[in-house]
């Protein structure tokens, strides 16, 4: 009786739950804010602000989506996945992402100034 009441609790509860980061895009974030996280406490300034930089664009692609329980349980998954990888070229990979992203950037911040379009600072 014990074990169908708990069946029957756990079917109630589970579809209020929400899901965990599991999507390939959210552990690509995840692992992304944990490497580029890890430069912020180099002894070089510029690596560690690059570090920073990187970890706050990464959970940006995050929190719109996701509790903060969310990502740092989907963040314990990338941990575990991120002890036999290559940490530079992990790092190559997400910095090659925020080059792509800055590149939109430039492009519609330059479409934008062509039609007069950007904010002026006073």
């Amino acid at each position: 009786m014990k074990q169908r009441l708990h069946a029957i609790v756990l079917a109630l509860l589970l579809p209020a739950m929400p899901a965990m980061a599991q999507s390939k895009d959210d552990m690509t974030a995840l692992r992304c804010i944990l490497v580029t996280g890890s430069l912020a406490d180099s002894a070089d300034r510029e690596l560690a602000r690059n570090g920073a930089i990187g970890s706050l664009f990464w959970l940006g692609r995050l929190e719109p989506r996701l509790t903060e329980k969310q990502i740092e349980t989907g963040g314990a998954k990338a941990a575990e996945q991120l002890r036999d990888v290559d940490i530079n070229a992990e790092l190559q990979t997400c910095g090659a992402e925020m080059a792509r992203q800055g590149e939109i950037v430039e492009r519609v911040g330059k479409a934008l100034q062509e039609k007069g379009l950007t904010p002026k600072i006073r």
